[in-house]
């Protein structure tokens, strides 16, 4: 399960939502929050260009959480075009400035999982889980996600199902729960057990 956007907690509170957010001055006079505000509209909107473009102008910041937040979103965009090698180093750059942040590990799991490096994909997803133990769902699902590649079945499934679990006892609400489901519905299928997968598509359904 990949975080998409994450922000330190201080600038979380100075930001506005999306929605609300009018930015009317020139670029040149935008402030640093404000700058990765007008950023995170552009990205909301699909104007990616836009907001790279932004995010980049952040990165020249004197603050170390504005760069932090930065590079996690430049690499976030760069991880949906599947431009793996820009993205790791937006996710390492991040843990450079804030190594304790268990998502950035998570997130650089996803690229090492999908460069085929299962071994360091699992190492770093469970860094991830040690440093962010009360969101364990995120981090259970992505190394289920990994097992799957591996073909480990049986593990995959421990995990994914731990996952689930997890997520539903924290109230994560249904969306990571759809997301672990697909996972758990994709095992299923590759391993061949029709029963199981029908159950699991049933799941997805009743989820609102």
């Amino acid at each position: 399960m990949r975080l998409r956007y994450a922000l330190p907690v201080v600038l979380a509170f100075l930001l506005p939502a999306c929605g609300a957010i009018q930015v009317e001055k020139p670029s040149f006079l935008l402030s640093d929050v404000e700058r990765l505000s007008l950023a995170s509209i552009y990205e909301s909107k699909g104007e990616n260009d836009l907001a790279f473009r932004e995010y980049r102008k952040a990165l020249e910041s004197d603050s170390k959480d504005i760069r932090e937040s930065a590079w996690f979103a430049i690499a976030n965009l760069n991880l949906r075009r599947n431009n793996l090698d820009e993205a790791e180093e937006g996710f390492l750059n991040a843990i450079e400035i804030n190594p304790s942040k268990g998502a950035y590990y998570n997130n650089l799991a996803w690229i090492y999982m999908e460069r085929g490096e299962y071994g360091r994909a699992e190492d770093t997803a469970m860094k991830g889980l040690e440093l962010d133990p009360d969101t364990d769902y995120m981090y259970l699902d992505t190394i289920g996600v990994i097992q799957t590649r591996e073909e480990e079945y049986v593990d995959a499934e421990e995990s994914l199902l731990k996952a689930a679990s997890r997520a539903d006892a924290s109230n994560a609400g249904a969306n990571p729960l759809k997301e672990i489901y697909t996972h758990l519905s994709e095992l299923y299928e590759l391993a061949g057990d029709a029963e199981k997968y029908a159950s699991m598509q049933d799941r997805l359904k009743g989820l609102p």
